[in-house]
């Protein structure tokens, strides 16, 4: 079940940022059903104007560990208002692309963390995710 959605101050985001990095999820656990970073509330940052980022460190199925970010918003927020606003004079899609080039900026600014977040791609619901790998492995 999805963390219900409680908008904090960044200050606050910031204070309990360090324990989303404290455990390793497992990609192929999760994705076989068990419990994944959007259930544990440690792992959600709900910004005041409707972002929402879901940070976790994942054991990938080749063994690569990386810090995973995905981004969201919900229908009724600035966020959201804005998003719409901007729809208006451009194609959906640049918008969508000017929002994900945006999210490093935001991502640095809950962290702290100053390396590159590469956008791996979207998944359903428009929702970006986002990559830092934080250990290769070897082959």
């Amino acid at each position: 079940m999805p963390v219900p959605t409680a908008p904090e101050p960044l200050d606050a985001l910031r204070a309990r940022y360090p324990r989303a990095l404290e455990y390793v999820y497992h990609a192929d656990k999760v994705r076989a059903g068990g419990i994944g970073p959007g259930e544990v509330a440690a792992n959600v940052f709900d910004f005041e104007d409707g972002l929402r980022l879901i940070v976790s460190r994942e054991r990938l199925p080749d063994g690569r560990l990386v810090l995973h970010v995905r981004a969201s918003f919900p229908a009724r927020c600035r966020m959201a208002d804005e998003f719409w606003r901007l729809a208006l004079t451009m194609p959906k899609k640049r918008v969508l692309e000017l929002w994900a080039a945006d999210l490093p900026r935001r991502f640095r600014e809950l962290s702290g963390d100053g390396r590159t977040l590469e956008l791996i791609g979207w998944s359903g619901r428009l929702i970006p995710h986002l990559m830092i790998t934080e250990e290769e492995i070897d082959r």
